[in-house]
């Protein structure tokens, strides 16, 4: 088995990845800054997740999911019920 290159890096580069690392590993805790920062509008711009109801939402489906319980979200047109929890719930 061959060793793994050795990688050198600037400070700067380290605490970018260090960084980098960080907001992933939020992003895996959390389905709203999951959201936050992949998903995006229509028009290219990182989806607005302010609204609170947006994150119960999210606490609910995560809920959900961890008990083996089916979602319901009802909620009024252009909530952002699709693009936040269908969108941003997708898989590969």
């Amino acid at each position: 088995m061959k060793a793994a290159p050795v990688v050198s890096c600037t400070p700067g580069q380290l605490q970018a990845w260090a960084a980098l690392e960080r907001r992933n590993q939020r992003c895996r805790a959390n389905l709203t800054e999951f959201v936050r920062e992949v998903v995006q509008d229509e028009s290219g711009d990182p989806v607005d997740m302010n609204w609170p109801g947006h994150h119960v939402w999210h606490r609910h489906l995560d809920y959900c999911w961890s008990n083996g319980l089916r979602c319901l979200i009802m909620a009024p047109m252009s909530h952002g019920k699709s693009l936040s929890l269908v969108v941003g719930t997708s898989g590969p």
